[in-house]
Formats: C-alpha cells, sequence, structure tokens
C-alpha cells in the first residue's frame, strides 16, 4: 500500500503512535523531504527519536539532512502529533466509538453503552463464575461483521490460563442468530497470544510490531486473561514490592495503548481471601473476606471494575449469577443478576429480580464479593 493508505488506516483506529517508524515515514514523505525517506527508514527512526534527540544527533543520523531542514521537520512532526483544542461538546459528540457493548442490557445501560474506548476495565471473580465467557462474549461483538452487529475490528486476546475456546466463540455467533449457521471468517481477526510470564506480556505490549498489528488489523479490543495468573505464578509473598512494579507497567502500557489508539482493554482477576485483623477464633473458625487479588494499587489502576459472583438466590429453579459494577467514573454501584447460556451471559428478567442500588457511587475493593468464615491456620 502507499503512504496515503497507511496512514489513512492508522487514523481509523486512533492518534498515531509515538514509537512508529512507518508513522514518521509517512509524514516525511508526505511533506516533501523525500531525499530523508532512505535514512529514516534505514535507520528506523521514530517520532519519539525525532523529537528527543539533538539537532546534532539527528544531523549526524540522517546524513542528507542539514539544521534548517532538521529544525522544519521537528515542527511539522510536533505540529502533527499535538491533538488539536476542542470543547467536550465536540468530544461528546464526535463519531468515535465510545464504548463496546457487552450485550447484558442492564449493565450497558448503566455503563452508558458498554465498556469504554480509552480505558481499562476489569472483571474479578472467582473460578467458574464467567469472566472467561464475558471475555469471549466481547471478542464476539467486536470481530463479527457489522452487518452482522459486530463492529468488524480486530481482537488480541492474551491467554495465560489456557481458557481460550475458538469452539466457543463460534457457537456464541451461532446462538445470537437462533442457530443460524455464522461464516467463521470473523475468526481470522482474533490474535491469540499465549502468555506465562509478565516478561512476555510486556515484550509483547511494548514492541513495535503489536502497535503495527493494530493498525493494520484495526484491532479495538485488547484482552488479558487473566492478568493475576501471571503474577502469582512469578511473585511469591517475599516479591510484593517487585510484583507491583511489575503490574504498574503493565497497567500504564495497556492505558497507553488504549488512549492512542482509541481500543478498549479487557483485563481478568482472581480473588484471594483476606483475614480479618485482630479476628477472634470461635469454634475453629475465623472471619475472612473474599477480595480480589493484587491489591490497592492495582485497583486504583484500572478505571472500571466489574465483581461477579455466585448467588444464592434461585430463578425458576435455576441458579444464577450476580455481577457488581463495584467501581465506575460513570455508573452507580449496581448489581445485575445473570445466566450463562449458550450465547454467553444473558441478564435475568428484572421484574423477576429487581437490580440493586446504592444509595451512593462510593466503593471499596471488596465490593460484589462475599465474606465467608474459614477453618483457622
Amino acid at each position: 500500500r502507499d503512504v496515503n493508505e497507511r496512514l489513512a488506516s492508522e487514523q481509523r483506529v486512533g492518534n498515531p503512535t509515538y514509537t512508529s517508524n512507518r508513522y514518521l515515514s509517512g509524514l516525511v514523505e508526505r511533506a516533501g523531504f523525500n531525499d530523508l525517506l532512505p535514512c529514516v527508514e534505514k535507520c528506523e527512526l521514530t517520532v519519539a527519536d525525532l523529537l528527543c534527540k539533538s539537532d546534532y544527533e539527528l544531523v549526524q543520523t540522517l546524513k542528507s539532512a542539514n539544521l534548517n531542514t532538521i529544525t522544519q521537520l521537528k515542527a511539522l512532526v510536533a505540529n502533527k502529533m499535538a491533538p488539536p483544542c476542542c470543547t467536550a461538546n465536540e468530544i461528546l459528540t464526535s463519531a468515535k466509538l465510545k464504548h463496546i457493548p457487552t450485550l447484558v442490557s442492564p449493565l450497558d445501560t448503566n455503563l452508558l453503552g458498554g465498556i469504554s474506548v480509552g480505558a481499562i476495565t476489569e472483571v474479578v471473580g472467582p473460578s467458574g463464575v464467567g469472566k472467561t465467557q464475558l471475555c469471549h462474549m466481547l471478542t464476539v461483538t467486536v470481530a463479527l461483521p457489522k452487518e452482522r452487529g459486530g463492529l468488524d475490528g480486530g481482537v488480541v486476546y492474551f491467554d495465560s490460563e489456557g481458557g481460550f475456546s475458538p469452539e466457543r466463540l463460534a457457537e456464541m455467533a451461532t446462538s445470537r442468530f437462533e442457530g443460524e449457521v455464522v461464516p467463521k471468517e470473523f475468526l481470522r481477526k482474533i490474535f491469540v497470544f499465549p502468555v506465562q510470564t509478565s516478561a512476555a506480556l510486556l515484550s509483547n505490549l511494548c514492541s513495535a510490531q503489536f502497535e503495527e498489528l493494530i493498525v493494520d488489523s484495526g484491532v479495538r479490543l485488547i484482552v488479558v486473561d487473566s492478568v493475576a495468573s501471571i503474577a502469582r505464578r512469578e511473585f511469591g509473598s517475599s516479591h510484593i514490592a517487585l510484583r507491583q512494579e511489575t503490574l504498574s507497567q503493565e497497567a500504564a502500557r495497556l492505558k497507553q495503548l488504549a488512549e492512542v489508539f482509541q481500543l478498549a482493554v479487557l483485563v481478568t482477576n482472581q480473588v484471594t481471601t483476606a483475614y480479618a485483623r485482630g479476628a477472634e477464633v470461635s469454634n475453629d473458625l475465623v472471619a475472612a473476606m473474599v477480595t480480589p487479588s493484587l491489591g490497592l494499587l492495582w485497583f486504583h489502576a484500572v478505571n472500571t471494575r466489574l465483581t461477579l459472583a455466585y448467588s444464592s438466590v434461585r430463578v425458576q429453579g435455576a441458579d444464577v449469577r450476580e455481577m457488581t459494577v463495584a467501581k465506575s467514573p460513570v455508573s452507580p454501584v449496581v448489581t445485575v443478576v445473570y445466566q450463562i447460556t449458550g450465547a454467553g451471559l444473558r441478564a435475568v428478567n428484572p421484574t423477576q429480580v429487581p437490580l440493586r442500588r446504592s444509595s451512593n457511587n462510593f466503593w471499596s475493593p471488596n465490593d460484589g464479593l462475599q465474606s465467608r468464615p474459614l477453618e483457622a491456620r
């Protein structure tokens, strides 16, 4: 493709990135600096290099450029990279994608359309409660063609637990259309990265090739399932500081990708048991709270937290589960009762089980998860 097609492709998924040689090459070519183009491509010069290096260093790198040319090129790139000033109303009324629907209607209503683009949404809960099912649902929504109700976008799926299932994706897609066979071409838009270590995850997230994949494939969603399993495998109780530093790096990079490329990030988290300090032990039992893993630092790193839990409620004789919006910049604390079906998560009719709203939007790391007594250890 020529440079105009490449730039148009990049603009479709959001603002250009600072670390892409392809973007800088396109700017150089469009601005008419054709004599510099071979050197820019050969040296793999990026926008970050151009804006951070001194004029002298750039003259040494770009042999065919003089100081005046370097000054002009820097000014051009700086103006191109700086986002223009706009009003809040322009942002609100822009045609850019703002949310990706979960198709759980009460949840989408409270989140103003679904999980937010440009932000990190965390799904936390015990094993088997439906975290991966929700990840698969959103993956299908993004990858399906527009005529099938999807976004016709790409998905990057980091799988650390071996839970990714293309068969389940196909089943969900078919179930949405009442058994009609859906062509499986949409699976070609889903890129699965098995990861077992934090180093492997960060290496993929920070590579130039990964950014090119986002641009070339029109990626609208990044899934990390699960961030907790990697951290728990690598870091014991004696390496908490290192674990928190690594998690901060992962969160910062995911947020950067979400904001720069205007995509949504969905991560799953596990639960752990927090014992109450000074709790009285009675009959070999001690008070304990089931709480999300990874601590407060990670809790503050995510923009939205959805907690999933098993429920004691039964609807028409069937078991149901609960999803609580425990942290959100737009939603009150609200609980949705749901069941898992062939099409994924389905909200139970609110006339059968009314939504429960709190009187305010304050939250805590334990919202939506239940305390339970455990045997003393």
